[in-house]
């Protein structure tokens, strides 16, 4: 959904979701899933994006393919709330190395990797609400 929003330039989040949900989640429960997580990603798109871009040293935010940029940002959201969400970290960076694999290129996985690497280790240092737990 993140993909078909950035590619479609949606504004309406909540009305590209009534429409994903009838085409891809019409008796599905992990549609409630994956509207926490899309809200939650535009919510702080500014600031996960921030994280990306300094975390992707030599790349661009525009550079990085848009299905890798969607993947990171699904699971930086994960990292940084993952009391909302209950997600433990390495499943949300096991998960986004799992979609990398099936949506991405051939170079996608190692991306996603070094980059969620570098950001876990990142936000584990952060105070206040970001700070990221082990379980």
């Amino acid at each position: 959904m993140l993909y078909g929003l950035s590619m479609a330039r949606e504004e309406d989040v909540e009305s590209y979701a009534k429409r994903t949900k009838k085409a891809f989640f019409p008796e599905n429960e992990d549609y409630s899933f994956m509207l926490i997580l899309v809200m939650g990603v535009m919510d702080n798109i500014q600031k996960i994006d921030g994280y990306l871009a300094k975390t992707s040293h030599n790349w661009s935010i525009d550079r990085i393919s848009p299905v890798d940029k969607n993947i990171i940002r699904i699971a930086v959201y994960e990292l940084m709330y993952s009391e909302i969400v209950n997600t433990p970290p390495i499943a949300a960076i096991n998960e986004a190395i799992e979609l990398a694999k099936s949506f991405g290129s051939d170079q996608s996985k190692a991306f996603v990797n070094g980059i969620l690497d570098i950001l876990f280790k990142e936000l584990k240092g952060l105070k206040g609400k970001e700070v990221l737990s082990e379980s």
